[in-house]
């Protein structure tokens, strides 16, 4: 396992040193400075999930070597993975309307949960202090749909400064190994591999893009829904919790966007990330960090209550949207 990893990383590194812009180039797969909002000045590498479609191939052959239904599973989720990040890669090269990618996605979506209903949500269950909700379904298809497609548009919103993305990746997989008792050694070439890329993403040697975006939320989305699944003790609420900030801005741009008249899938600057930008253009990602990571935090270490956890995300989302608009005016 060792060499394994070590020999993961050395790929990454040569990987982004020496062939990530030349096979952007080959490719023509490149993010180019070409609208107001962006704020690189070089066309950078768009080749994040193609990376990390390779990375996730290796890391399932060895996490389903030794199971009965390794070929099934190996085949199903390279199929899974490979079809979501063909339309990122169609996406990253000729811009997809947002309409249309979102439709092809959901197509996917339901066509590959049915054929594997363990990637399902099997029950919905809501825990508030001693009142608990249970529902036990077959017909959850729809919801998971869901669920996976709004995390797909999440991490293609909060995608929109260096670092952001995968770092919030990064952090969720340390959330979960620590409070959800997530398998850190069957996903260690990934998390690696995360660190590896964040580093030549914060030098701007590389982008996720849509395709890198899709890949790294399904991916998510796959790993709670089976934390959710297996373990009694975690709800529908306690998985929304550390997505709920770039939730709400969501709904907040979704709206704001229909009420000028404009398209809500067409990217701005007036993400919460981008008022944070303003604020700091040094401290961003710890910043954005911290806003994510306390609500999570008063939950698991302090047990407060969910509601309270929720109450306080808002609380701090709307303090922020409030001071970056004072010190703009």
């Amino acid at each position: 396992m060792v060499i394994l990893v070590l020999t993961t990383i050395l790929i990454s590194i040569i990987f982004f040193q020496y062939f990530n812009y030349s096979i952007a180039k080959k490719l023509n797969l490149f993010d180019l400075p070409n609208i107001p909002r962006k704020i690189h000045k070089d066309k950078i590498p768009l080749t994040g999930g193609l990376f990390f479609i390779i990375i996730f191939f290796l890391n399932y052959i060895f996490h389903y070597l030794n199971s009965d239904f390794f070929l099934f599973k190996l085949i199903y989720l390279s199929l899974f993975f490979l079809s979501l990040f063909v339309i990122g890669f169609i996406d990253d090269r000729n811009n997809l309307q947002p309409t249309t990618r979102i439709i092809i996605i959901t197509m996917l979506l339901i066509i590959f949960l049915s054929l594997d209903k363990s990637f399902n949500l099997n029950e919905i269950k809501i825990f508030i202090d001693k009142i608990y909700y249970y529902k036990k379904t077959e017909t959850t298809l729809f919801m998971t749909t869901a669920c996976i497609l709004c995390l797909i548009i999440l991490f293609n919103m909060i995608d929109g400064l260096d670092g952001l993305a995968i770092l919030i990746f990064i952090c969720w997989y340390i959330y979960q190994f620590i409070f959800y008792k997530f398998d850190f050694n069957n996903d260690l070439l990934i998390f690696l591999s995360s660190i590896v890329f964040f580093y030549y993403n914060m030098k701007k040697k590389v982008f996720l893009g849509s395709s890198g975006n899709i890949i790294i939320a399904l991916y998510i989305s796959l790993e709670s829904i089976k934390i959710y699944n297996t373990n009694d003790n975690v709800d529908f609420l306690q998985i929304l919790l550390f997505f709920f900030i770039p939730f709400i801005d969501l709904f907040r741009l979704f709206f704001s966007r229909l009420s000028v008249t404009q398209h809500p899938f067409i990217g701005d600057s007036n993400h919460f990330h981008h008022k944070i930008y303003r604020i700091s253009k040094k401290f961003y990602l710890p910043i954005y960090v911290f806003f994510i990571a306390t609500p999570c935090l008063l939950l698991n270490l302090f047990n407060l209550n969910i509601l309270i956890c929720f109450l306080t995300s808002l609380v701090l989302y709307f303090l922020l949207i409030i001071f970056e608009k004072l010190l703009t005016v």
